[in-house]
């Protein structure tokens, strides 16, 4: 393996050709600015983003508890939020943060492209982060996405000056200390890259420089501790509440399908399939895969060690999926719980791009313009509805509409009542089932038979008033739409299938429904159906229930 280190001098020569892609760079971060604002101030805050804002408004020791105890996060970004929402609490101010966070990623990425890849343009890989249709996501969600991407940006940074030049920086090494500590504070999967970064070293047989990072590792781990022991029962409580049972689970999944998720989470960053058909993202996903092979085994003995660290960064954390999808599942393996992968898969990419230059000179610079296109077509597809899960501002204004007296709104589950009490301003009562506290206390995330929702429904005063006639409004979303003509209750004793909790509900919810009452009218949103019911007959009388003490 070719040993050549980094040349300093590199950096210097580019820094003074520099100025026309510094003016592309503040052009495309422009581009990336008249996609978030917009859409930062328009969509509809959803059920993530109300968790966000209702943990961050508490005082400071408050934000830490529920972050940890019912975000089931590390703290740091709610510290943050909290600290942001004390100039202005709105979901427009909130979401601001993220897209700051984003525009500095952007900025960064420049330096980035220049360490890893200085013999490519850094304007391709800028753009490839600038208009990917995760970034925009992140940068629009008043979640902890946006400040993960920037930390795992730094991360890289200052691994490279800390421990891959030949001139390594003591302050690099200290401030890599700072900012893997503050990753790990925020999402707990950006420690795969921390162990790449390790294996790196390692493989590179950088001796000195592993022993400096194993201790700067230990610190890390000392800075973790307060948070350390909270990691399991978070866990736990995660898989619990979207119904998966552990031990089932490890029992039904194969290396096959772990292998699936891993490969199409390493590819998702580099090639978002949501636009495109289901033969469509099989074939990307293949073709991106045969390419990082191919690529692999021609350069393998040519690569500097700066190549392989950008392989061992982006392999590492997909490998370590594999394990992960047996402990969790795919649902807690989306790519926004994945962001540790995001920057290190499109440094690969780029650094698999330069090498189609043996073509002809300017061949990867199209392939960069091609995937920029795929990028902006497919934000296009995510948000042509201009709407967020829910679409609460549509479904208020439509029940605003409809409505007449005496015609209340029951909201199922009782969650999403915030969210459409948040847009509402009508004339009839909102009605959460259940009624518990849903941000204060995780076991309202439970699963409820058909019997407790008759139950629930009965001791309702309003719908008790209402002449038979109610809205209701309900997420109609199912993850396994196969269950809806089986038997629940004997699903879950055999444990044929993981049933997760809102799965459970909704078709319990739907066959209570279709037994009581009858449909008059029916309007399908984004994940959100509302129904106008008229009651067949009395359920039971809720004023004789004692269930309804």
């Amino acid at each position: 393996m070719e040993n050549t280190g980094f040349n300093i001098s590199t950096i210097h020569i580019r820094k003074n050709a520099d100025v026309g892609e510094k003016k592309l760079i503040l052009f495309l971060i422009v581009i990336n600015l008249l996609m978030t604002v917009p859409l930062g101030v328009y969509l509809n805050l959803w059920l993530d983003e109300l968790y966000s804002l209702t943990t961050s408004r508490l005082d400071l020791a408050s934000t830490i508890h529920q972050s940890i105890f019912f975000e089931l996060q590390p703290p740091l970004y709610f510290i943050l939020l909290n600290l942001w929402l004390r100039v202005n609490d709105s979901i427009i101010w909130a979401r601001l943060l993220s897209i700051i966070f984003i525009v500095i990623t952007i900025s960064i990425t420049f330096d980035l492209s220049k360490r890893y890849i200085p013999n490519i343009s850094s304007v391709g890989m800028v753009a490839l982060v600038a208009l990917n249709p995760f970034t925009i996501y992140a940068a629009i969600e008043a979640r902890p996405p946006a400040l993960g991407i920037l930390l795992s940006a730094l991360v890289l940074l200052k691994f490279f000056d800390g421990f891959l030049t030949s001139k390594p920086k003591k302050q690099s090494r200290a401030l890599y200390v700072i900012f893997a500590t503050c990753a790990l504070y925020t999402q707990y999967y950006l420690g795969f890259l921390l162990v790449a970064h390790a294996l790196t070293l390692f493989w590179l047989k950088k001796w000195n420089a592993l022993k400096s990072y194993i201790f700067g590792l230990s610190i890390v781990g000392l800075l973790l501790l307060p948070i350390l022991f909270y990691i399991p029962s978070q866990i736990i409580t995660h898989t619990q509440n979207i119904g998966i049972d552990i031990n089932n689970h490890i029992h039904n999944s194969s290396l096959i399908s772990s292998l699936d998720i891993s490969t199409e989470r390493l590819t998702y960053f580099i090639a978002p399939p949501n636009a495109l058909s289901s033969l469509m993202r099989k074939l990307l996903r293949v073709s991106v895969v045969l390419i990082l092979i191919v690529t692999f085994v021609k350069k393998y003995r040519k690569m500097t060690e700066i190549q392989v660290s950008i392989w061992i960064s982006a392999l590492v954390p997909t490998l370590l999926c594999i394990p992960l999808y047996f402990l969790v599942g795919d649902q807690l393996m989306s790519p926004r719980h994945l962001v540790v992968l995001f920057l290190p898969t499109l440094l690969l990419w780029c650094w698999v791009l330069s090498n189609f230059n043996f073509f002809f000179s300017s061949l990867n610079s199209i392939l960069i313009f091609s995937f920029s296109f795929l990028y902006l077509f497919t934000t296009y597809f995510n948000y042509r509805s201009l709407a967020k899960p829910g679409d609460w501002k549509r479904v208020a204004s439509y029940l605003e509409k409809t409505e007449l007296p005496q015609q209340p709104i029951v909201v199922f589950n009782g969650s999403l009542a915030p969210l459409l009490q948040y847009y509402y301003s009508g004339i009839n009562t909102i009605a959460p089932i259940p009624k518990e506290r849903y941000f204060q206390d995780l076991q309202a995330y439970r699963p409820i038979n058909e019997q407790e929702i008759r139950s629930l429904f009965s001791c309702l005063p309003t719908i008790n008033r209402s002449n038979g006639l109610i809205f209701l409004v309900n997420d109609s979303y199912l993850e396994n739409p196969d269950l809806v003509n089986k038997d629940l209750e004997k699903e879950l004793k055999l444990k044929r299938s993981n049933i997760s909790t809102s799965d459970y509900n909704l078709i319990n919810l739907e066959k209570f429904i279709k037994q009581n009452y009858l449909t008059l009218t029916q309007k399908d949103f984004l994940l959100t159906r509302v129904r106008l019911l008229r009651l067949k007959s009395k359920i039971i009388s809720p004023f004789s229930s004692r269930s309804c003490r």
